[in-house]
């Protein structure tokens, strides 16, 4: 039962970053700038019949594949949470001035 309980403990746990904006693009850009370059070094191997640095370097591939669409999916269920809070709070809570003004 304790054993349950906890692996329900931590399926209800979320993950977050509390990197900003442009590192988040950073590290994006970056992720898929080794992408490229993996895709690139898996053709060049895979054509000189390289066969375990062809495997090796597909699995990296995918590997980074997957911690990019992993760092996106948090990041966009953060930036929809924060949107959701921001929608919910009235208008009253706001004040305008120059540095949370979006018209300035």
């Amino acid at each position: 039962m304790k054993l349950w309980s906890n692996l329900q403990y931590r399926s209800k746990k979320t993950s977050q970053s509390n990197l900003s904006e442009g590192d988040r693009k950073w590290i994006i850009l970056s992720l898929i700038g080794v992408q490229v370059f993996l895709t690139i070094g898996t053709i060049i191997a895979a054509t000189n019949a390289m066969s375990n640095t062809w495997q090796f370097l597909l699995g990296m591939n995918l590997l980074v594949f997957a911690w990019l669409f992993h760092c996106y999916r948090i990041w966009k269920r953060e930036k929809k949470q924060k949107l959701k809070t921001l929608r919910d709070k009235p208008l009253t809570q706001f004040r305008l001035s120059r540095e949370n003004s979006y018209l300035m």
